[in-house]
C-alpha cells in the first residue's frame, strides 16, 4: 500500500503547466490487501518521477494500474486533460506510455536506455503491421 512510507518524487524541467497524465484518487485492492488508498498525482511533459517505499508498498501496482495492466477499483486516470479507460499495456502503448519493468524483465546485455529504445521501436513495428503510422 502507498503509505507514508513511499514517496513519490518529481523533477521538473518544463515550464508547461497542462499535466499529460493524471491520477485522481487511485485505489487498487487486493484479497486481504489495500495496494494504492486513493493516490492522486499529476505528470507534467518534461517531469521525472520516483516511486520509493518498501517492498510490497505498492509502487509496482500504481505503475502497472497506469500502464493497463491492472484496472484500479476507484479513481480516474487522465491523458491530456481527457479521461481514459485503460483496459490492457496495448491501451497505454497507443498513448505513448512506456514501462520500465524491474531489473528481470530487461534484456540483460542492454542499458535501461538501450531496453527502453528497444521497447519503443518494437512498439513502432507494432503500429506499422497494424497499419498505422504513428509509434
Amino acid at each position: 500500500m502507498i503509505n507514508s512510507n513511499t514517496a513519490i518524487m518529481t523533477i521538473t524541467s518544463s515550464e508547461d503547466d497542462v499535466p499529460v497524465i493524471r491520477a485522481v484518487n487511485i485505489t487498487k485492492r487486493f484479497p486481504q490487501v489495500l495496494a494504492n488508498d486513493r493516490i492522486s498525482f499529476d505528470v507534467r511533459k518534461g517531469e521525472i518521477h520516483c516511486l520509493l517505499g518498501e517492498n510490497g508498498a505498492g509502487k509496482i501496482t500504481l505503475a502497472e494500474i497506469l500502464y493497463g495492466f491492472y484496472k484500479p477499483d476507484a479513481g480516474e486516470i487522465y491523458f491530456n486533460d481527457e479521461r481514459v479507460n485503460l483496459t490492457s499495456p496495448n491501451d497505454a502503448i497507443q498513448l505513448g506510455i512506456g514501462m520500465v519493468h524491474q531489473h528481470f524483465v530487461l534484456v540483460q546485455p542492454l542499458t535501461v536506455v538501450e531496453n527502453v529504445a528497444a521497447a519503443r521501436n518494437l512498439r513502432a513495428l507494432r503500429c506499422r503491421s497494424a497499419g498505422s503510422d504513428t509509434p
